[in-house]
């Protein structure tokens, strides 16, 4: 049975739309882990296309004010998922999934894995317009990411509210995994 009619299969049953998203650009920082789309950045020669490489000073941060992102930090004081930009009535709509749910499910080729999250919440960016959600306190997330992540597979989702969000685990991808797992402390 594949992920992403797995995934599907444990779609919310209260109307929400599911949007899958795909991400192929892994940005390893540290305690964070972030996932784009590549193509969101312009082809060679795009003002945005050199902040493909972290912390690139040549960088307009007014590149990622509209790039949909997702972001797994792991470190001693957070262990969650951050994700958008959102407008409001998106950042609505998940907030509303989230809470009626309130939990994320990882899945692969195998086997799924719902984690409760125990701290939701939501701020605003630059703009009043771009909101960012954050899911904090994700007990067991380090072992559900390396389950996710194994050797065998090529590709794992994370089914968070009105989305399934898949990341390839591509070589680069799958040693950006390594080093973020390899810093996350246990529990």
């Amino acid at each position: 049975m594949s992920f992403l009619f797995l995934a599907l299969a444990i779609a919310p049953a209260v109307g929400y739309e599911v949007q899958s998203l795909s991400f192929d650009w892994a940005i390893q920082q540290g305690h964070r882990l972030e996932f784009y789309r590549q193509d969101d950045f312009g082809a060679a020669g795009d003002a945005c296309n050199v902040c493909l490489t972290p912390l690139h000073v040549n960088c307009p941060t007014s590149c990622y004010r509209n790039i949909k992102n997702v972001s797994f930090i792991c470190s001693a004081s957070t262990r969650g998922i951050s994700l958008g930009p959102y407008n409001r009535t998106d950042r609505n709509l998940m907030m509303n999934a989230l809470f009626m749910n309130e939990q994320v499910i990882f899945a692969n080729a195998f086997e799924e894995e719902p984690i409760e999250i125990p701290k939701i919440s939501s701020q605003s960016g630059d703009s009043d317009d771009q909101y960012a959600i954050d899911l904090e306190g994700l007990e067991g997330f380090k072992n559900i990411l390396e389950r996710a992540t194994a050797q065998e597979l090529n590709q794992f989702s994370v089914r968070i509210g009105t989305e399934i969000l898949t990341v390839p685990l591509e070589p680069k991808a799958r040693s950006a995994f390594y080093y973020f797992l390899k810093q996350c402390p246990d529990g």
